[in-house]
């Protein structure tokens, strides 16, 4: 038999259908308004106009001033399956706003204008059409300032008509892009002549506290968390993460749950462009597995949760001593774990960074005073030295004498930045939500058990809360591997290092 070739046909509705249900908005208009509105603001406009026009028919025209398309670019807007923007070159997909919504409109208008292309054209999917198709016509000269980009989009439905409000559209311009808007950011966008104003936190806070962080990649955090007298309008309580403008997400609070006191009264953003490539595909949730959320996470979490406790807003953690020992000795068994160097070269440790600390060194010719101290902890050389040194006695919990900075002090000394390797902390407390059972905590720096959870309670009970912890801590370690067997081999092969430890300990004391 002669092969043939056979064409794959596409159901372009439920294809266009498929990719709107993956956003978490359920109402097509948000989604067209958001992904419009996205694509302005990575052309560079600084002036955003929206108008919305009749009652039904209705007519959406968002126009901006940005830089236009070319004219290889306005082909590619008008194909679905084009994505010509490189991930990490801004929020929005190649005119996507316009292509999810292209069967349930009318019609759609395109017109652009750039230094070297313009072009407009008419754009539609008529019901007895399998494909939609798109046509060059004049262009009505509709650009600001010569140029720019202008989208009208004819909605005919009648439940589209009616989700197509004024109210829903200035919704999402807030809840998407406030910080997009000035004086949080560069642009200026009007509904129907009026301009939309954003929420500023700073505006009407009591406390601030600016955000700069860098991180590992070279990518810098920045932003500002604010405590107000009153609680934060809606959507706005906790901390907004920010990618290219657009707000990712519902507000976060960096895990800290029910240990923040009156958390509707916080607010605030970062910003972090550098978190694009953690971005899902929809680009209104985060792949939190990933290594940027990663750090992310525990770097800006530890200076929100550090300032929480600075300004008073932070509930410290209790837990009675019996389950506090019986975390110790996890901790000391799993830290003992990570110094193996087959789990070492797993990249795992969350907590086994490297930390520049300040350290006081005997030296008679130092700058400061230092009083004799009981305990040390041997280390090499300081950081920026040209090499590792020889081993030099700090304060530390091992059985000897060191020295510790005192200005009442007969020792001559000196502080030096060194490294120090942290280790696996456990911490224990309850959470309302009794679904969670343990998650990696940036502000205390520690995997934080749920004593709340039904599951921690029968290990209680059944007087197995040891393997629990030890079982819930390596799945914490674990989660950000994405493939299931192998993040299910990684912890067998952890548990396995577990058992050799334990063994070997078990010798030593006998």
């Amino acid at each position: 038999m002669t092969p043939r070739a056979h064409i794959s046909n596409v159901n372009w509705r439920k294809l266009l259908s498929d990719l709107r249900s993956s956003y978490q908005s359920r109402n097509p208009c948000e989604v067209l308004v958001s992904e419009l509105l996205a694509n302005s603001l990575d052309a560079g406009a600084n002036r955003v106009i929206i108008e919305l026009d009749g009652s039904c028919p209705k007519t959406l025209r968002i126009s901006d001033d940005g830089k236009g398309m070319t004219k290889r670019d306005f082909e590619d807007y008008h194909n679905l399956a084009s994505m010509k923007k490189h991930k990490g070159s801004g929020i929005g997909w190649a005119g996507i706003g316009a292509k999810l919504y292209i069967d349930r409109a009318r019609t759609i208008y395109t017109e652009t204008c750039s230094d070297s292309f313009s072009g407009a054209t008419v754009w539609s999917f008529p019901k007895a059409d399998s494909y939609p198709t798109y046509d060059y016509v004049d262009s009505r000269r509709l650009c600001p300032k010569g140029h720019g980009t202008v989208v009208e989009v004819v909605v005919s439905e009648k439940k589209d008509c009616e989700r197509l409000t004024e109210d829903i559209i200035e919704d999402t311009v807030l809840a998407n892009y406030n910080y997009a808007l000035q004086p949080n950011g560069q642009a200026v966008v009007t509904l129907n002549g009026t301009r939309i104003k954003p929420f500023v936190p700073k505006e009407v806070s009591t406390k601030s506290h600016d955000v700069n962080v860098k991180l590992r990649n070279g990518a810098i955090a920045t932003g500002v968390f604010t405590l107000m007298d009153q609680s934060a309008p809606a959507g706005f309580s906790l901390i907004s993460i920010v990618v290219h403008g657009k707000t990712i997400e519902e507000q976060y609070d960096f895990r800290q749950f029910s240990r923040i006191k009156n958390p509707d009264a916080i607010s605030g953003y970062v910003q972090c462009d550098e978190l694009i490539h953690a971005v899902t595909t929809s680009k209104d949730s985060f792949q939190k597995k990933t290594s940027e959320w990663q750090e992310f996470n525990n770097k800006i979490g530890k200076e929100f949760s550090d300032w929480l406790k600075e300004i008073g807003c932070m509930v410290s953690v209790k837990t009675d001593e019996e389950l506090r020992n019986f975390a110790q000795k996890v901790q000391e068994d799993l830290n003992k774990i990570f110094k193996l160097p087959e789990i070492r070269e797993l990249h795992l440790d969350l907590f086994q960074n490297l930390a520049k600390r300040l350290s006081a060194f005997p030296d008679p010719s130092g700058d400061m005073k230092a009083l004799e101290a009981i305990g040390l902890q041997m280390v090499g050389g300081t950081i920026g030295g040209p090499g590792p040194g020889d081993l030099m006695s700090i304060e530390g919990p091992d059985f000897g004498k060191s020295i510790v900075p005192e200005p009442q002090g007969n020792i001559e000394a000196t502080q030096k930045p060194r490294q120090s390797r942290g280790g696996i902390k456990i911490t224990l407390g309850p959470l309302p939500d009794p679904n969670v059972r343990a998650w990696t905590d940036p502000g205390l720096q520690a995997i934080q058990v749920n004593t709340e959870n039904p599951a921690f309670k029968c290990a209680t009970m059944l007087n197995d809360i040891q393997f629990y912890l030890i079982d819930e801590c390596l799945n914490v370690v674990c989660e950000r591997i994405e493939e299931e067997s192998e993040r299910k081999a990684t912890v067998n092969k952890m548990l396995s290092a577990y058992l050799k430890t334990r063994r070997e300990g078990d010798k030593d004391e006998n």
